[in-house]
């Protein structure tokens, strides 16, 4: 009987694990100012401890109605934006030895 418990116990927290709300935004970190009334807002959505890295969830918003979500952000991996011309760019970029410097993500936003 103890073997099936434990069995049935593993799996639950395995499935569990599997859960992570991704878009939650519950555990505000900071916010940076990306100009033209536009903020990047980080959020912690899974903190690993010893384990595993954290998770961050990266938003776009204009703090009234205007919530855009971009990607979530692992341990190894950095973001960096940029303003060029009329146009926000956003980009997840690996730190991974085997990829370093490699564009995971971008998402671009016409400021007009």
């Amino acid at each position: 009987m103890n073997k099936k418990y434990l069995i049935l116990t593993s799996l639950s927290l395995l499935f569990l694990y599997g859960c992570i709300d991704k878009r939650n935004k519950e555990n505000h970190v900071i916010t940076w100012d990306a100009g033209n009334g536009l903020y990047i807002e980080q959020y912690i959505v899974y903190q690993g401890g010893v384990y595993a890295g954290d998770l961050r969830s990266y938003w776009l918003t204009d703090s009234i109605g205007f919530d855009k979500y971009l990607f979530v952000k692992e341990d190894k991996e950095t973001i960096k934006y940029e303003t060029i011309g009329n146009n926000l760019i956003i980009q997840k970029i690996s730190r991974r030895t085997k990829n370093k410097g490699e564009v995971l993500y971008e998402y671009i936003r016409d400021l007009n």
